[in-house]
């Protein structure tokens, strides 16, 4: 004998309900990404001039490129225009670079 429209109705109810848990476990983790993608993306270079920011990535000759196009007449430098261009990643550089260091001399070291 088949079920009837109660089983059917119950079996749909719990499939649904088990869909809406993924659905929300997935958004969480979607929404964690989004906050750690946002954090490493703070570290931009900001125009001083126009407020125009860069991506941490920009190179120098991609900021140079706006200056020349954007601010031509303003007479400026990549230094003065980027005041924290090559500063903080110089410092996070090392940092990283020490922290390498440190973790594969402990992971090697093991006796």
């Amino acid at each position: 004998m088949g079920g009837g429209n109660g089983q059917k109705s119950k079996t749909a109810k719990e499939r649904a309900q088990k869909k809406k848990q993924k659905d929300a476990a997935a958004k969480k983790r979607q929404s964690k990404d989004f906050k750690n993608a946002e954090a490493n993306n703070r570290t931009t270079y900001m125009c001083m001039i126009c407020k125009q920011p860069f991506a941490n990535t920009a190179s120098k000759s991609v900021l140079q490129q706006h200056i020349d196009s954007k601010h031509s007449k303003h007479n400026t430098t990549v230094e003065k225009c980027f005041p924290a261009f090559g500063k903080q990643d110089a410092v996070d550089d090392d940092k990283n670079k020490k922290n390498n260091y440190n973790n594969y001399n402990k992971k090697n070291n093991k006796n």
